[in-house]
């Protein structure tokens, strides 16, 4: 009988214990737009596509987005968060996303869009509306 309440109690206390530890928890982190695509002219009304390449640097990262985010009238920030969920050691691997948003111009002249915070590459791009 003790044998037996002895291999019980190893048996089980290995998932007592898993059972203890907390679940992951998962956030947004910021991530990378490392590619994006602005046409140069749009014109009043028009949805004009603007395409980006997002990317984080490793396997516990998923779901990847883009926001387009209004600073001013005229002044656009383009950033990018992707979920980050981990139970210890993440892989080694780049994940990326393709995404597109839609901007429509209301007012003709010129329109001025950052890509990206530090402590990424901040680029900037200017979409002439006529």
């Amino acid at each position: 009988m003790r044998l037996f309440k002895l291999i019980f109690l190893l048996g089980i206390a290995p998932i007592l214990s898993c059972d203890d530890r907390d679940p992951p928890k998962s956030r947004r982190l910021r991530v990378e737009i490392y590619r994006s695509d602005i046409p140069p002219r749009g014109t009043v009304g028009q949805q004009i596509p603007i395409e980006a390449s997002l990317s984080a640097t490793n396997g516990c990262y998923s779901d990847l987005e883009m926001e387009m985010v209004e600073i001013d009238s005229r002044h656009y920030l383009l950033k990018a968060t992707g979920a980050f969920i981990t139970f210890g050691a993440c892989p080694e691997e780049m994940v990326y996303q393709d995404t597109i948003v839609y901007f429509q111009p209301t007012l003709p002249g010129a329109y001025f869009f950052q890509v990206n915070q530090a402590p990424f590459d901040v680029r900037r791009d200017t979409l002439l509306v006529n």
